[in-house]
C-alpha cells in the first residue's frame, strides 16, 4: 500500500478527498491483504494487553524478574510457591511491627521515668523576685480565699515543679548486724521484688516525676565472701574516705541511651552538712553509719538526702505499681502529698497501748510510739495507721520534727517516721487553721487578748446571734464541689500541673479538713419531690443525716465570762483549749467555718486583707502544747507583711491529702492458699494504683520450705506476667 506525501497548501477537504479515493482503490484492489493487516493488528494489540496484566501483577507482589526475547513463561508451580511466600510474609511483616513498636514504647516509658531530668523553669526562692512573689502570694490567696487558681497563674507555685522518686534496698547478705541477718534466698527475694518494682514503675509512671535514685546501705569493712559482694559501687564521702555501698546485681550502671538510677548510699546521706543528723557518728568509715540498714533509717535517710526536690516519693522494693499514676497522684502543690490510709475506722486506728506491753505487735510498736508523740504534742484524737505504700515525704516537714523531738529522730529510731511525718502535716494544718480564724482574724490589734469588740465579733463568725443568751447553732456537713473530679481536672490543668490519672476518690484539706467527706454541690436538702407530710419527713430524715455538730458553751466560755469583766480573755488560752485540750470544739468551729465559706475556698477563716503582721514562716512547735504560744509578736525591724499573705504561706506548707483504700492492696500472703486468694482478690478489684508485697510466707523468723515456694511459684510467676518487659539497664545475674 503507497500513499503520496501531503503538500502544504492544500485544504482540510482537498486532503480529506484524497484519502479517502486511496482508500476505496486499496480495498477494491487487496481486499485479502487489508484483512489480514487487521487481523495482525488485533493480535499484536491482545498480546500488548496481556503483557501489561502480568506486569501489573508482578510489581504488586514486589517480585522483579527479567523476561527473555522469547517471553519464556515461569511455570504453574513458581507462581503457586510465590503466591504462598505472600500470604505468609503479610502477617509476619504485621507481627514485626506490632513488636517494634512494643519495644519502641518501652523505650519511651525507660526515657520518661529512668532519666535524671531537672527542670529550669522553677527558680529556687532565693532567686524570685518580688514581683514574681507578689504574683505567687496573690495567687495563693486567691486559691485558698476561693478555691480557684487564678489567669495566668505562676510556673513556680513552690520551689519543686517535679516529683523525685527514692528507691530503698538493702542486701541483707551483707550487712554485719546480726538482727538483719536473712538467708541468701530472702535477699534474693527482695533483690528480685526490686526489679519488678522498677518494672512497674517503667509501665505505669507517667509525667510529672524528676530524678530517679536507688538508696542502699553501706558494705561493712569485712565483707561476705559470697559472690554477690562483688555487686558493690565504690564512692568517696564527703570526709574524703573511700567507701563501697551496696548495688543490685543485675543493676547496669552504664548505658549508652538511657541513664540508669543513680545510687545514693547511707553514709553519703548521713554525714551530709544539711541531714540534720548526728556527725560524730562519721569519724570513720567503720561507724554505725555504714552498719545502719534498717527500714526506719532507710526511710529517714530517703526524707533528709540532699539534692532532691522537697517532696519526694519513697518507695520500698515491695511497692509495686498496678495501674498508670501522674506525680499528681501522690503531690501537688494545690492539694499537697497525697497519704494512703486504711479505710477501717475501727481496724485501721492506731492502738492506744504501751509500746513495749507483751502481745503489742512487732510492726505496731513503732507506730504506737509515734502516736504518742503526736499525743503530746497536739492532744489525743484517733489517728489511722498508713498503708505500706508508695508515700510523699517532705524534707522541709522533716527538719521540722527533728528541731522538736531531736532524740527520738535519728538513726536506729524506734518511731515509725511515715506515721509521724503524715499526721503531724494534717495536725500542723489545722493548727494553722484555727491560728488564722481565733488570731489573725480576730486580734486585729496583735495585743495577745481579746477586747470586747474582738471577742462580740468572733462569736457572731460562730453563730452566736443574742450576746446576752448566746447559743450556737447546729452544724451541718458542708456542702461543696472543690473536690468532685471535673473541678480537680479543671484547676490541675488552669495550674499547668499533670492531671490525675488514678479514679480513687480524693479527700483534701482544701475542704478545712481531709478527714471527713463532704456533702456533694449536687445533692439538696430537700425532700425529693415529695409534699405535705410526706416532706416534711423527708426534710427531718435529711437534716438528721447531715447534722455533724454543735458547738458546746464550754468552747468558748472565756469569752463569754469576759462580756463585762476587767480580765480580758487570752488568745493563747482560748486557742489551745479548742485546738489541743478540747479538738472536738476545734473541729466543730472548722465545719462550721467551711459551711459559711461556700462550695470552695476557705474564706471565713481568713483575716482582711488590710491587716499586717512580721514575717512568720512557721508557728512555733514545742514538743508539748502545754509550751505553745500563739500570739503575734511585734515586728523587730520595719518589715511587715499581710497577714493573709502569712496565713496562705503556712496553709500551703502543710495542704495535703488522703485517700482511704481497703487493706487488701497489702495483702499478708502466709500461706500459699492465703497468697492464691491475695492475688485474686488483687486482679478482681483491680481499682487500687499501688500494692504492697511485704509478706511472703510466715511471720515468724523460723525460715519454712513452703515461703520459698509462696514466692517462685506464687508472687513471682504473677509478677513475670504482669511486668515482662526487660529494663535497658537491666543485665543477666545468676543472683536471681
Amino acid at each position: 500500500m503507497t500513499s503520496r506525501p501531503v503538500r502544504r497548501g492544500q485544504g482540510l477537504a482537498a486532503e480529506r478527498r484524497r484519502l479517502q479515493q486511496e482508500q476505496e482503490r486499496d480495498e477494491y484492489q487487496h481486499p485479502n491483504q487489508l484483512r489480514y493487516q487487521h487481523h495482525l493488528q488485533y493480535r499484536r494489540h491482545q498480546h500488548q494487553l496481556h503483557h501489561r496484566r502480568k506486569s501489573t501483577l508482578t510489581s504488586v507482589i514486589g517480585t522483579a524478574r527479567t523476561t527473555s526475547p522469547a517471553r519464556m513463561r515461569f511455570p504453574q508451580g513458581a507462581r503457586t510457591l510465590r503466591i504462598k511466600f505472600v500470604l505468609l510474609a503479610l502477617p509476619a511483616s504485621i507481627v514485626l511491627i506490632f513488636l517494634t513498636s512494643v519495644f519502641y514504647r518501652r523505650d519511651l516509658h525507660s526515657q520518661r521515668v529512668f532519666t535524671h531530668s531537672k527542670s529550669n523553669d522553677v527558680l529556687p526562692t532565693s532567686k524570685w523576685t518580688g514581683e514574681q512573689q507578689d504574683r505567687r502570694e496573690q495567687c495563693w490567696a486567691q486559691w485558698v480565699s476561693t478555691g480557684t487558681v487564678c489567669k495566668g497563674p505562676p510556673n513556680f507555685w513552690s520551689p519543686q515543679d517535679r516529683l523525685d522518686l527514692v528507691w530503698m534496698w538493702n542486701n541483707a547478705s551483707l550487712t554485719s548486724s546480726p538482727s538483719s541477718l536473712q538467708s541468701k534466698d530472702s535477699s534474693r527475694t527482695v533483690s528480685d521484688l526490686l526489679r519488678y518494682s522498677f518494672r512497674s514503675a517503667q509501665r505505669y509512671m507517667q509525667s510529672g516525676f524528676g530524678t530517679v535514685t536507688l538508696l542502699t546501705p553501706d558494705v561493712p569493712i569485712a565483707p561476705s565472701t559470697d559472690s554477690a559482694a562483688a555487686c558493690t559501687h565504690a564512692y568517696t564521702d564527703s570526709q574524703g574516705l573511700a567507701n563501697s555501698g551496696q548495688r543490685p546485681c543485675w543493676l547496669s550502671t552504664a548505658d549508652p541511651v538511657y541513664e540508669p538510677p543513680s545510687l545514693l548510699h547511707h553514709r553519703q546521706v548521713a554525714c551530709a552538712d544539711e541531714s540534720g543528723l548526728a556527725k560524730h557518728r562519721c569519724a570513720d568509715a567503720a561507724s554505725s553509719v555504714a552498719a545502719s540498714a534498717s527500714a526506719s533509717d532507710s526511710l529517714l535517710l530517703a526524707a533528709v538526702a540532699p539534692e532532691l526536690s522537697d517532696v519526694r516519693l519513697a518507695i520500698s522494693p515491695h511497692h509495686i505499681f498496678a495501674a498508670p499514676v501522674s506525680a499528681s497522684d501522690f503531690w501537688t502543690p494545690l492539694y499537697g502529698p497525697v497519704f494512703r490510709l486504711g479505710s477501717s475506722a475501727e481496724t485501721d486506728e492506731i492502738p492506744i497501748a504501751n509500746a513495749d506491753a507483751v502481745g503489742t505487735l512487732a510492726e505496731d510498736a513503732p507506730i504506737i510510739r509515734a502516736n504518742a508523740l503526736l499525743n503530746q504534742r497536739f492532744g489525743e484524737r484517733p489517728r489511722r495507721k498508713l498503708l505500706d505504700l508508695p508515700q510523699p515525704i517532705s524534707k522541709t516537714v522533716v527538719a521540722e520534727l527533728q528541731q522538736t523531738w531531736p532524740n527520738q529522730l535519728d538513726l536506729s529510731s524506734s518511731h515509725d517516721l511515715g506515721t509521724l511525718h503524715a499526721h503531724y502535716t494534717a495536725e500542723r494544718y489545722r493548727e494553722a487553721l484555727l491560728w488564722s480564724f481565733l488570731v489573725a482574724k480576730h486580734d486585729r490589734d496583735a495585743d495577745g487578748v481579746y477586747s470586747t469588740q474582738e471577742a462580740t465579733a468572733l462569736l457572731r463568725d460562730l453563730g452566736a446571734a443574742d450576746m446576752r443568751n448566746p447559743s450556737f447553732p447546729v452544724v451541718h456537713l458542708p456542702m461543696r464541689s472543690s473536690l468532685e473530679s471535673s473541678t480537680v481536672a479543671l484547676h490541675l490543668k488552669h495550674a499547668s500541673l499533670t492531671a490525675r490519672l488514678s479514679h480513687q476518690f480524693l479527700q483534701s484539706s482544701i475542704d478545712g479538713s481531709a478527714f471527713y467527706v463532704p456533702r456533694s454541690s449536687s445533692e439538696s436538702s430537700l425532700g425529693g419531690g415529695n409534699v405535705g407530710s410526706d416532706a416534711d419527713a423527708a426534710d427531718a430524715t435529711q437534716t438528721q443525716k447531715t447534722e455533724a455538730c454543735k458547738l458546746e458553751m464550754v468552747c468558748v466560755q472565756s469569752l463569754l465570762m469576759a462580756n463585762g469583766s476587767t480580765v480580758k480573755p487570752s488568745v493563747s488560752e482560748l486557742f489551745s483549749q479548742v485546738t489541743y485540750r478540747l479538738p472536738s470544739c476545734g473541729d466543730c468551729m472548722v465545719l462550721h467555718l467551711v459551711g459559711k465559706s461556700g462550695l470552695q475556698g476557705l474564706s471565713a477563716f481568713l483575716p482582711d486583707d488590710e491587716l499586717v503582721m512580721p514575717p512568720l514562716a512557721a508557728l512555733p512547735s514545742p514538743p508539748t502544747f502545754e509550751k505553745v504560744d500563739v500570739s503575734i509578736k511585734p515586728a523587730s525591724g520595719s518589715t511587715e507583711k499581710k497577714r493573709l499573705d502569712v496565713v496562705t504561706g503556712l496553709l500551703s506548707r502543710y495542704m495535703h491529702s488522703i485517700i482511704l483504700e481497703e487493706t487488701f492492696v497489702t495483702p499478708a500472703m502466709t500461706n500459699r492458699s492465703a497468697t492464691a486468694e491475695s492475688l485474686s482478690t488483687l486482679e478482681f478489684f483491680d481499682n487500687s494504683s499501688a500494692f504492697g508485697f511485704r509478706q511472703h510466707g510466715s511471720p515468724s523468723p523460723t525460715p519454712r520450705a513452703e515461703d520459698t515456694w509462696i514466692w517462685v511459684k506464687y508472687v513471682r510467676a504473677w509478677l513475670s506476667v504482669r511486668y515482662p518487659l526487660v529494663m535497658r539497664f537491666e543485665s543477666h545475674t545468676s543472683e536471681l
